[in-house]
């Protein structure tokens, strides 16, 4: 039997366990259910590569390298067969009725969620398919992903799935407070009692260290200052940065709020985080873990664009 494992919180002891008893195991991508456990993951997989006898999904099937992933789930369009099942099993209809501010959103996180799991979910199909699925037994999908997997692997892969259980619901509850508890706190470090007079941009950028966009920002640069919004600080300092160290940036999470403000900013994160939660609290963790921030997102931009 051919053990297949997506390493996260919940499959990391038997994974080692395995590993020492020396069994026949092969590692799918790391798929944490919380982003920051990745680190200790992927370090517990390299481990267990290092010393025992866990192959890469590479060692199964070679044409699966990561050079190929994209190529490999464009040529395979599986999105094109779950698309209706996605559609249905995450109720895009009901939730752009009960959150109509929000339907875009959300269908953009879960095709995301979705779209990073799409090359796991070939890679089952692969494995299954040459090996048969009397002899794979796959560990770590959750409830979610092994019912895509039942839609897409017409080869009878979602046999050899063993989900994980985990109360989505109640770990959900939690990701909902520490969400309202992170954004309120976020907040009150924002307030300014006097701002600075505003500045004169004329060009501010989404900037992502795209060596396509910095040549666009030197053909415009005549027209006035050029602005560089940055997602995280470290972005400034990788591509080319000689080449746009004469332009001003800053992070999107510079915002700032008035005094007066607060009270009901306060109340909108409260209130939105708690109105998402009783519509959409039932899904995968790992997918609620971006759906509960949705709320603090939007009052990161409002307070950006009060700068």
């Amino acid at each position: 039997m051919t053990h297949l494992f997506c390493l996260n919180e919940l499959t990391a002891v038997r994974f080692v366990y395995f590993a020492l008893r020396r069994r026949d195991m092969v590692l799918l991508p790391v798929l944490p259910l919380f982003p920051f456990a990745k680190r200790f993951l992927d370090k517990l997989a390299r481990w267990a590569v290092a010393r025992s006898n866990v192959g890469p999904i590479e060692s199964l099937c070679p044409e699966l390298t990561p050079a190929w992933e994209l190529p490999h789930i464009m040529q395979e369009n599986i999105f094109e067969e779950i698309e209706p099942w996605q559609r249905a099993y995450y109720r895009f209809d009901y939730v752009g009725e009960r959150l109509a501010d929000y339907a875009m959103a959300y269908k953009q996180v879960v095709s995301n969620y979705l779209g990073n799991r799409l090359y796991t979910m070939l890679m089952i199909r692969r494995a299954v398919e040459k090996s048969g699925r009397e002899h794979v037994q796959v560990h770590g999908l959750s409830p979610d992903i092994a019912k895509a997997m039942e839609v897409y692997a017409d080869s009878g892969a979602g046999d050899s799935i063993l989900p994980f259980w985990v109360p989505d619901r109640v770990l959900n509850f939690f990701l909902t407070l520490a969400s309202i508890v992170y954004a309120l706190g976020w907040v009150l470090s924002r307030v300014r009692l006097s701002p600075s007079p505003a500045k004169e941009i004329f060009f501010a950028a989404d900037y992502i260290s795209d060596v396509d966009d910095i040549n666009l920002y030197e053909e415009i640069e005549d027209g006035g200052p050029i602005l560089l919004v940055t997602r995280a600080e470290a972005l400034i300092n990788s591509g080319q940065p000689e080449r746009v160290a004469r332009f001003e940036h800053c992070s999107i999470s510079d915002g700032i709020f008035p005094a007066k403000d607060v009270p009901g900013v306060m109340w909108f994160v409260i209130k939105e985080t708690v109105r998402l939660y009783s519509v959409i609290g039932d899904v995968s963790v790992s997918l609620y873990y971006n759906l509960s921030t949705l709320p603090f997102r939007r009052i990161v931009y409002r307070a950006f664009f009060n700068r």
